[in-house]
C-alpha cells in the first residue's frame, strides 16, 4: 500500500511538474509575441503603451475586485502605495520598450530588456549594500561583452535613431530592474491578480498624463491599431503573465529561470521569420552571450 502510495504521489508530482512547464512554455510564447505586435503598429510609444494598459485594466480589474472582496484581509495603504509605485515604474518600461522596438530590431530590444537581472544586482550593490559573489560579477562581464557586440559599440553612433533605439532598450532593462526589485518587497503580501491589477489601473494613470502633458492624446489611433494594441494587451499582458506567474508557484525557481530565458529567444525567431529581422553573426553571437551572462547571474542568486 505504500508503495503503491509513493508512486501515485511521484506521477501526480510529475503530473504537476508537466502542467507547469506547459503555463510557462505558453506563457513565454505569449510574450514573446509583443514586440511582433508593436512593430505592426505605427505612433508614439508612450501611447501605444498606454493604451495597451488601459485594456489590461480594463480586463483585470473586475476579476481582481471580486477576488479581492473573497480575501479575509484587506490591503494596507502602504502595499497599494508600493504596488501603485511599481505600476508606474512598469509604465516607463513598457514606453521605453515600445519606443525602442520603433527604432531598432525586436531580437536587441527584448535581449537587453531582459538585461534586468544584471541591474537589480548592480542597485541592490550601491544602494542596499548587498553583496554579490564571484559569479554574478562574471555575468555582469559576460553581459556587457555580449550587449556590447549586439549593439556594435566600435561604430556606435549616439545620434542615429538604431542607436537611440539602443540607449532606449538598455534603459527599458533599467526600468525593468526597478519593477522588480519593487515587486520583490510585496508580492509575497499580494496575489497576482490583484497585484496585476493594480500594476496595470496605475501605469495607465501614468501614462494618461504623460500623454495628456505632451499631446498625443490628441493624435487619433486607427482602428486597426487599436485592435492590435488589444490582442497585444490579451497575449502579452495578460494572459502570458498570469501563466507565468502560476506555473511559478509550481515549479523550482532555478528551473523558471532557465525556461523565461527562451522568451528572447522566442521573439528572436518570430523577428526572423515574420519581420525579416535577421542579425548579424557577431549580433547574434553577442546575443547568446547576453543569455549566458542573464543566466549567470540568476544562478549566483540562487535563480
Amino acid at each position: 500500500m505504500s508503495a503503491t502510495s509513493n508512486r501515485n504521489s511521484q506521477q501526480s508530482g510529475q503530473n504537476e511538474r508537466s502542467k507547469a512547464h506547459g503555463f510557462i512554455s505558453l506563457g513565454v510564447l505569449c510574450i514573446a509575441t509583443g514586440p511582433i505586435f508593436v512593430k505592426l503598429i505605427s505612433g508614439p510609444g508612450s501611447l501605444i503603451a498606454f493604451y495597451r494598459l488601459l485594456f489590461a485594466a480594463l480586463l483585470l480589474t473586475p476579476i481582481a475586485y471580486i477576488h479581492q472582496h473573497r480575501q479575509p484581509r484587506p490591503l494596507s495603504r502602504k502595499i497599494v502605495l508600493t504596488a501603485i509605485l511599481g505600476g508606474v515604474a512598469f509604465s516607463i518600461n513598457v514606453a521605453l520598450w515600445v519606443t525602442a522596438l520603433s527604432m531598432t530590431t525586436a531580437s536587441k530590444v527584448t535581449l537587453l530588456d531582459n538585461t534586468a537581472p544584471i541591474w537589480v544586482g548592480l542597485i541592490s550593490w550601491l544602494l542596499l549594500g548587498k553583496r554579490e559573489n564571484r559569479l554574478y560579477w562574471i555575468g555582469l562581464l559576460v553581459t556587457f561583452i555580449g550587449a556590447g557586440m549586439m549593439i556594435n559599440l566600435t561604430h556606435f553612433q549616439f545620434d542615429s535613431r538604431q542607436g537611440l533605439g539602443d540607449l532606449l532598450a538598455i534603459l527599458s532593462g533599467f526600468t525593468y530592474a526597478l519593477y522588480l526589485l519593487i515587486t520583490s518587497h510585496i508580492r509575497s503580501q499580494m496575489d497576482s491578480i490583484t497585484y496585476s491589477s493594480i500594476l496595470a489601473c496605475s501605469g495607465t494613470l501614468a501614462l494618461f498624463l504623460f500623454n495628456w502633458a505632451t499631446g498625443y492624446l490628441n493624435q487619433p489611433m486607427p482602428t486597426r491599431s487599436l485592435a492590435l494594441i488589444f490582442l497585444m494587451a490579451v497575449s502579452s499582458q495578460v494572459l502570458g503573465w498570469l501563466l507565468i506567474n502560476q506555473a511559478l508557484g509550481m515549479l523550482p525557481v532555478n528551473q523558471a529561470a532557465i525556461i523565461l530565458l527562451g522568451q528572447p529567444l522566442v521573439a528572436t525567431l518570430l523577428g526572423m521569420v515574420i519581420l525579416k529581422e535577421i542579425p548579424t553573426p557577431i549580433q547574434a553571437v553577442g546575443g547568446i552571450l547576453c543569455l549566458v551572462g542573464i543566466f549567470l547571474v540568476q544562478q549566483s542568486n540562487g535563480g
